[in-house]
């Protein structure tokens, strides 16, 4: 049987973590999620006015319009997430399909963050943490929006082809991890790992050191916990 979960993931599986622990997976996919996201906001959100439309399923800014997917709500009142497959606002099965296959993710891997429907959220799995993993770990390449309402916020995703049209540089990689590293608790090995393979960068490690071919090379070395101690480049 096909699986889904193979096709534009398999950087998860060449890195060999368990899918069912929530830090590894979060590391490995975080990488590759904040230069999308990044690239989102510099290339389609910044300046532009935005607008929702859940009957359609279409989401856009300015002129420029995508299909959208529900992810799933964050309530303030009750501080929880709630799946988008609970569908509890009734919305058309097509804006689904993301948080779906969430679900069979989390079943498949037993992935207790993506199988349950409602928990309680924290600084470690909220909406931006759930919606980045979500994006890059269920075979699509998608980006996520939070659209605030009262009460709440609902996170949207969609595939915007334009932030993938530009190759990769070394400057791009570099301003990535020094931005996630100092805001979110990481394995940063695993970190820096999935952000090279989830951008078909060529690299070469040994056991305190991971070498990113671009033009000019890129050096991180790390202690013995995998704690990054330097970055060595010429950008």
């Amino acid at each position: 049987m096909f699986d889904i979960f193979r096709k534009k993931s398999h950087f998860l599986d060449e890195l060999g973590i368990d899918k069912s622990n929530w830090s590894e997976l979060f590391s490995a996919c975080f990488g590759r999620a904040m230069l999308l996201q990044k690239r989102l906001f510099k290339q389609v959100v910044e300046a532009s006015k935005w607008q929702a439309d859940f009957e359609s399923g279409k989401i856009c800014f300015d002129k420029q319009e995508f299909d959208m997917q529900f992810i799933g709500s964050e309530s303030f009142l009750s501080n929880t997430w709630l799946w988008g497959y609970e569908n509890v606002n009734g919305f058309d099965e097509r804006l689904l399909s993301l948080a779906n296959r969430a679900r069979e993710f989390g079943e498949k891997f037993g992935l207790e963050a993506f199988k349950t429907a409602q928990f309680e959220l924290d600084e470690t799995v909220n909406g931006h943490t759930l919606s980045m993993v979500a994006c890059v770990a269920l075979g699509d390449e998608l980006s996520y929006y939070r659209i605030d309402y009262d009460g709440g916020a609902a996170y949207v995703a969609f595939r915007a082809e334009t932030i993938f049209k530009e190759p990769v540089l070394a400057s791009e990689v570099v301003s990535v991890v020094n931005e996630s590293i100092s805001a979110y608790e990481l394995d940063h090995k695993l970190f820096i790992k999935g952000l090279l393979l989830g951008c078909e960068i060529k690299f070469s490690e040994s056991k305190d050191e991971i070498v990113a071919n671009f033009q000019d090379k890129v050096s991180f070395t790390f202690d013995e916990l995998n704690r990054l101690t330097s970055v060595s480049a010429k950008l």
